[in-house]
């Protein structure tokens, strides 16, 4: 969420560049969100295979593929590197949505759009609202870039925090696994 909100405030920060900054921004929001969406894949993919069910990530592999090429290079051309940008966000959410689908046809209903909607789309809607309400503020003020960042970082843990409290299945794991550590 920092990436895509503040992209700007941290490349200029980096570079010191601010034109630098301004036109890589569009780039890193775009990629950081796609790498997100990629993220959200991990234990679907775990779970596929310690079911044993090695046909599906092969299956969206190559799907995946076959799709991804073509709509890389023709947004690429079309538009440039924010056309490839916007093509990597494009095939993790056609990953999101492919992979939940075989998830939920092949390992059980409730490891597909279930899952899909009480792990990934509460914690979705909560991050998005409050970087969208984030994003809106630091464009409206004309703090410095550290107050931008820190803004936004606040913002990033704030949603972290509701999500937390909203959630009572990430509680339990939160807990669970807190008190793990706490016995070794």
């Amino acid at each position: 969420m920092v990436i895509a909100v503040a992209g700007e405030d941290l490349i200029r920060l980096w570079t010191g560049n601010p034109r630098l900054a301004e036109s890589v921004a569009p780039l890193a929001a775009l990629l950081a969100i796609g790498t997100a969406l990629h993220g959200i894949m991990y234990i679907p993919y775990a779970l596929q295979l310690a079911e044993g069910k090695i046909f599906i990530p092969l299956a969206i592999t190559f799907t995946l593929l076959a799709i991804t090429i073509p709509v890389t290079i023709s947004l690429a051309l079309h538009y440039g590197a924010l056309g490839g940008a916007l093509a990597w966000v494009l095939l993790h959410l056609l990953y999101v949505a492919l992979g939940t689908w075989l998830m939920h046809r092949f390992i059980g209903r409730w490891a597909g759009f279930p899952w899909l909607a009480r792990e990934i789309g509460i914690p979705f809607i909560i991050c998005g609202s409050i970087g969208l309400f984030a994003m809106h503020a630091i464009n409206l003020t004309t703090l410095s870039t550290y107050m931008r960042l820190l803004l936004v970082l606040m913002s990033a843990l704030g949603s972290i925090l509701v999500t937390f409290v909203v959630s009572s299945e990430m509680r339990v794991a939160v807990f669970a696994a807190v008190g793990n550590e706490l016995r070794r």
